[in-house]
């Protein structure tokens, strides 16, 4: 494939998730998360000095997917947050939306508490932890479970200390971290859904911080640029400029 085969399949496929976007059954956060993925160490390294962390570089090393979470003790069951960053002295969970409408308020006020018992007694980084390797013991799907574990233990500055005689021991003696709550969103929130109005509340009070597509198309997009040599667009480089491109035709709140 040539360079300009290569720039029309890439602004194809963006111009196809943007089309399939507008049709009433379609799931465009499903099928846009691994570009989100690929370009969140990016939009993290990008956040305000008050969001970072002692200047370390975030890699995709320091991101999980799907990382599990729960309020409810003596319970296997378990909700998920999309993205775990795992970090020097933070852990940013981080919901993606690319629709408002679908702000969850159980979603929020979860997080919320998961938040404000962090703050409380700096127990939510260990219940976290302790949960992960409590639905490995308990799961049919043992060997993903394991991945899901070894890949927590391998993230940098994580601070395991393996126990070969008790595994949940050694997960116990990660190092603490802050946790903060971050949503990628489309467009500002507004209007007067209860979802909306939760979200407003946990940001006035500094429980949770939100990220909107303009600013992520600059971050990303500044990179881009910089990646640039010789004037020219390398294959990297081009996929920050379609998905950019995407972000702003993607940023437009839906016709009522």
């Amino acid at each position: 494939m040539d360079e300009t085969e290569n720039k029309n399949a890439i602004y194809g496929l963006f111009k196809l998730l943007s089309e399939w976007k507008e049709l009433p059954a379609y799931q465009l956060e499903r099928r846009a998360d691994i570009f989100f993925a690929y370009f969140l160490p990016d939009i993290i390294n990008g956040l305000p000095d008050v969001f970072k962390t002692n200047g370390v570089t975030i890699t995709h090393d320091h991101i999980i997917p799907e990382f599990p979470y729960k309020l409810i003790e003596n319970t296997y069951r378990s909700k998920k947050v999309d993205y775990a960053v795992i970090c020097n002295d933070k852990l940013y969970l981080i919901e993606l939306k690319t629709d408002n409408n679908s702000l969850d308020n159980g979603q929020l006020e979860d997080l919320e508490k998961l938040k404000k018992c962090d703050l409380n007694n700096k127990k939510g980084w260990y219940r976290l932890v302790e949960l992960v390797y409590s639905i490995y013991k308990s799961s049919n799907s043992d060997s993903k479970y394991e991945n899901f574990i070894n890949r927590l233990k391998a993230v940098p500055d994580i601070g395991y200390s393996p126990d070969p005689d008790n595994h949940s021991k050694g997960l116990s003696k990660i190092k603490p971290r802050s946790i903060e709550i971050i949503y990628i969103l489309p467009y500002e929130p507004s209007g007067k859904r209860k979802a909306v109005q939760t979200l407003r509340r946990l940001i006035q009070q500094d429980l949770a911080t939100k990220i909107v597509f303009k600013n992520i198309a600059a971050d990303v997009l500044e990179k881009a640029i910089k990646k640039s040599t010789d004037g020219s667009i390398e294959s990297d480089s081009l996929l920050s400029h379609a998905f950019c491109e995407a972000l702003h035709r993607w940023k437009i709140p839906p016709k009522k």
